[in-house]
């Protein structure tokens, strides 16, 4: 089931990345977007997390520590800590040729690729609506969906740091205390990248 919220959101990601291109074809200014959205998060959350995994928790040492915040442990020894970020930078790398092939296809062929999730997404509307939580969860997305590059970055912290210290997720208080974590660091994560954002992008920012 977990794995199925990441397809949602590779999906909705793309549908994203179309309509981007779409909009505004200057390749360089949709990379620095791009990188300006992920490298400050990433960096904001990952040194401290893995200063405390490869100096304190592990004792691995320095080559350790910039092995993985380079990703290179993720490719040869298979440490998926933050694998999420190096996949979607590599999907962003090379979106704009996917871009540039699919585009100029028809229509149909480009719709009948994204119809496995449409039935998905009607049935969980369906039902949303059946147990009157739209309102809710019109709010809950909102403030999920702006945050969720903080949220994956600080679930994934917090979870690993959580049992670090004998804390089981099974149990359901103290998997609430790791999703309260979670929320309160993606907040404080935000505040942080629109202040290194703003002095990045100042155009884009005003815009």
């Amino acid at each position: 089931m977990g794995s199925t919220g990441v397809d949602f959101l590779l999906f909705l990601s793309g549908m994203g990345l179309f309509y981007s291109l779409t909009k505004n074809d200057d390749i360089c200014q949709f990379y620095k977007k791009r990188l300006v959205r992920i490298l400050p998060a990433y960096l904001l959350v990952s040194m401290p997390f893995f200063a405390w995994r490869d100096f304190i928790h592990l004792h691995t040492g320095i080559l350790t520590f910039i092995r993985d915040l380079l990703f290179l442990n993720f490719i040869d020894h298979a440490d998926t800590t933050y694998w999420f970020i190096f996949f979607i930078i590599v999907m962003y790398c090379k979106y704009n040729i996917h871009f540039d092939i699919w585009l100029p296809l028809p229509y149909w062929i480009r719709l009948t690729n994204s119809l496995w999730a449409f039935p998905l997404m009607i049935i969980g509307l369906y039902l949303c609506k059946l147990i009157n939580l739209t309102k809710f969860l019109q709010g809950f997305v909102k403030i999920s969906g702006a945050l969720s590059l903080e949220l994956y970055l600080g679930h994934v912290s917090a979870r690993i740091f959580l049992t670090a210290h004998h804390m089981s997720l099974y149990i359901l208080w103290q998997y609430l205390v790791m999703i309260g974590l979670s929320y309160l660091g993606s907040f404080i994560l935000k505040w942080m990248e629109n202040k290194i954002q703003g002095q990045l992008l100042p155009l884009s920012r005003k815009k």
